[in-house]
């Protein structure tokens, strides 16, 4: 380093500073998605459509609403820093815009809706849309999106003298309660009556956990109770009014009670006899099929192969009418009710965030399918340059310092080295850089191509949720094996690189390139000097992250020695230029 002027190594410095911190910063943005990702419980990589069993990513509609037979989607288009007077401080503001998608051409169209604040969720209630965050509440009239002046939250609701009503869980009285709005606010206005239990003859044990939602069609309302491991149904909603000391008093409820069943038990039936496999109000879910009460129960979630069991209701009594396993891991379900056919959309998500849709048709369920070979491959490339985007940004990025050293080199340094009467030409870094990415390609394209011969049909998205869900499944063992041979094959394919270099001072990529590796003393480098020069690579790269420091080695040393090349006692020279 003695013999370089001082300017060459304050510009080497100095560029390699300045081109590092893009690099820099694109890593700090990626490790802080990782860390919020992992903070929000989502997974850290998106799902691919278009690969193996994968299907059309429907995460977004494990929660948006269904109107007027399109999936209402909300997503956010730009965020703005805005000070914020309660705090004296600052605060983020996320602008959302509105889209319509249809679930069976998967074509989005924008509304121009367009919503300001921290996340919406969407609520359908009857032919009513309205867009909720814990401060603001807008609805959808006449095509227009406008504050609504109720705050309604994310629970049940219902449309009683087609106003909206809240339902929730009133912890006193153990019962669900209706709240209507009143000039002074919501109050609490009736209670619903629960079923019966058939084996005490006494109202169900419902709590807290309890879910009562209703279904609101045509001025008709249909009530689905799902209570620890059962599901029950009834249309229209018997209520008793609450006075000011919160006692049930008798009340005449406006809302149809026809087609009850069993009047000793309030109207209720019991979907299905036979108890959910789970204790609690989860995977079960109301519906309307043909005009007639429906209902979705699934079974075997937490072994992670559930199964959907589709129940109708012809006014007597609950059938069966179709089922269908769901895919491996599919964990969150959702049933939503068309208008028209009413013949409703099931959601089947994942835990890795894919979705699978289908359709309740009298056969059975129908999977929606892709819309062509030529919007598949649209999607997957789409999501490739996605995926891809993030390691081509960090390879550019590596390279543009070495590319900077190198001309500077080409500029202030001399290559040539002597030891005794031998002189050699250092190989310039531009030369080793490209030979060290021929030995990277040989050492991997190998594999890759057995890897891909051996998996190309392989379920990838079975192998995430197994792992995810904790899970055992075939993938798991058939991808441990190919793992565990590919390992053991880059571990030969870097022994015989080691054992090659050592012995003739040569790699695939020194080979092409015209390089040589041998010892500061002209003689070949030796077994023990080429295996400590490649694992000290390793250290040096930071894993074959970051390849400043090898570069930074290189230009600021007499010999172009990188920390593995001064550890060994090692130099690379040009092979034709030994004299």
């Amino acid at each position: 380093m003695s013999n370089h002027r001082p300017r060459y190594v304050v510009a080497v410095c100095l560029l390699t500073f300045l081109l590092s911190v893009p690099f820099g910063y694109f890593f700090y943005q990626v490790g802080l998605t990782v860390f919020w990702s992992i903070q929000a419980g989502a997974p850290l990589l998106p799902s691919i459509p278009g690969f193996a069993q994968q299907q059309i990513s429907y995460s977004d509609f494990s929660y948006a609403g269904l109107w007027r037979d399109r999936f209402v989607s909300v997503r956010p288009d730009h965020e703005k820093i805005m000070a914020d007077p309660a705090t004296g401080g600052f605060r983020t503001v996320v602008d959302w815009k509105v889209f319509l998608i249809d679930p069976e051409t998967e074509i989005s169209t924008e509304t121009g809706w367009e919503l300001s604040g921290s996340g919406y969720f969407t609520k359908v209630i009857g032919d009513r849309l309205l867009f909720c965050n814990s401060k603001r509440q807008f609805e959808v009239i006449d095509d227009v999106v406008q504050p609504a002046d109720f705050p309604l939250q994310n629970d049940g609701a219902v449309l009683l003298d087609k106003e909206i009503a809240q339902l929730h869980w009133h912890p006193k009285l153990a019962k669900f309660v209706v709240s209507r709005r009143k000039p002074e606010g919501w109050v609490d206005d009736s209670f619903i009556e629960l079923p019966m239990d058939d084996q005490i003859h006494h109202p169900i044990n419902a709590s807290e956990n309890s879910v009562l939602e209703c279904l609101c069609r045509d001025d008709q309302i249909y009530a689905f109770l799902k209570t620890r491991n059962r599901l029950y149904f009834r249309e229209g909603l018997r209520r008793q009014k609450i006075d000011k000391q919160e006692q049930p008093v008798p009340l005449e409820s406006s809302e149809s009670e026809s087609n009850s069943v069993n009047e000793e038990d309030a109207g209720w039936s019991l979907v299905r006899k036979e108890t959910a496999d789970t204790d609690s109000a989860e995977h079960q879910y109301g519906a309307l099929f043909e005009g007639k009460p429906a209902a979705l129960i699934v079974d075997q979630v937490s072994t992670g192969y559930p199964i959907g069991h589709f129940y109708k209701f012809d006014g007597k009594e609950w059938s069966e009418i179709a089922s269908l396993p769901f895919p491996f891991g599919s964990n969150r379900f959702r049933v939503l009710t068309r208008s028209g056919v009413q013949s409703p959309f099931v959601v089947a998500t994942t835990s890795t965030g894919t979705g699978f849709a289908y359709v309740v048709e009298p056969p059975g369920f129908r999977r929606i399918e892709r819309t062509g070979p030529a919007e598949t491959w649209k999607s997957v490339r789409r999501n490739l340059i996605v995926h891809l985007a993030a390691p081509a940004i960090a390879i550019v990025l590596g390279l543009l310092p070495g590319f900077a050293i190198w001309l500077l080199m080409q500029w202030f340094t001399d290559p040539h080295y002597e030891f005794g009467i031998q002189s050699v030409r250092l190989a310039s870094i531009g030369r080793r850089g490209l030979a060290r990415l021929i030995d990277f390609a040989w050492i991997t394209l190998l594999p890759f191509t057995v890897a891909w011969i051996w998996m190309r049909d392989f379920d990838w998205l079975s192998l995430a949720e197994s792992i995810q869900l904790k899970l055992n499944h075939p993938t798991r063992h058939t991808a441990y094996h190919v793992l565990n041979t590919l390992v053991i094959l880059v571990i030969v394919e870097n022994l015989v690189l080691v054992v090659v270099q050592g012995g003739w001072g040569i790699t695939p990529g020194k080979w092409l390139c015209g390089l040589r590796t041998l010892r500061t003393t002209l003689r070949p480098c030796g077994l023990v000097r080429s295996l400590v020069r490649e694992v000290m690579l390793v250290a040096e790269t930071f894993q074959l992250i970051c390849w400043l420091p090898p570069m930074l080695s290189i230009a600021l040393t007499n010999q172009r020695q990188r920390l593995g090349d001064l550890v060994g006692d090692t130099i690379v020279v040009e092979a034709k230029s030994r004299t």
